[in-house]
Parts: structure tokens; C-alpha cells; sequence
């Protein structure tokens, strides 16, 4: 099960397969020599994204716009439990679109029992 600021979410995938938990920065020396600096900076900042597909992972509107209104809080950070394990996070605001999703029909007047799929939720660890 997953879940988010007391939300349940769908059986999203957890697209962690870029992060190493290393900052590096490199720049050259007035001679041209390449300076690389890195550090670790651990699991703070880490990138979460929960991932669903066209065929796995839908949401319905109503949780949708929930994420939505979590999100729009400045600062605020959440608890996600993710396979029985919890973490600290907040949402990647920074990088829009920090929550994204196709509907399956589109229509006028959507409402909250209307499912989407796609769905994309960009989250940072905090702890």
C-alpha cells in the first residue's frame, strides 16, 4: 500500500533509478585542468518520483485534486509509506509540473470519479 499525507494512492512505481546520492560539482583550473568536487549529501533531497502507467497506477479525480491541494501548501511536508516503509517528503515544486496525469475519457465536466492514468508525482525526501 502506499499513501501520502494520509491519502491512499494507487500501486504507482517508484522511478528511483537515477539518484546517487552524491553532489558533484567540476569547473577548470586556470590551466585547464578539470577540479571535480564531490560529496555525499545521504538521502536528503533524494528525487521520489511515483510513477503510473497507461495501464497501471490510475487515480481518480477526487485524489487527484487532494495531491493538488496538498502541493499548493508552501513548506508543508508529508509522510509517504511506500511498501511498509515511511519517509519525510515534500512535494518537488520547484520542477513543474510537480503532479501530472492524463484522463482515460475526456469530457466536459469532469468529475471526481473520473479515473486518469500516466500519473506523475515529483517528491523530495526530507529526512
Amino acid at each position: 500500500m502506499i499513501s501520502l499525507g494520509g491519502v491512499t494512492l494507487p500501486d504507482l512505481f517508484w522511478d528511483d533509478v537515477s539518484w546517487t546520492g552524491v553532489d558533484t560539482r567540476k569547473s577548470v583550473s586556470l590551466a585547464g585542468t578539470p577540479i571535480v568536487w564531490a560529496q555525499s549529501v545521504g538521502s536528503t533531497g533524494q528525487p521520489i518520483d511515483l510513477v503510473g502507467g497507461p495501464d497501471q497506477g490510475w487515480i481518480d479525480r477526487d485524489t487527484l485534486k487532494t495531491l493538488q491541494r496538498l502541493a499548493s501548501v508552501p513548506n508543508a511536508t508529508y509522510l509517504l509509506t511506500y511498501e511498509n516503509i515511511s519517509f519525510i517528503v515534500r512535494f518537488r515544486t520547484e520542477e513543474p509540473p510537480t503532479i501530472s496525469a492524463k484522463p482515460i475519457v475526456s469530457r466536459p465536466n469532469m468529475d471526481g470519479a473520473d479515473w486518469y492514468s500516466d500519473v506523475l508525482i515529483k517528491l523530495a525526501r526530507v529526512n
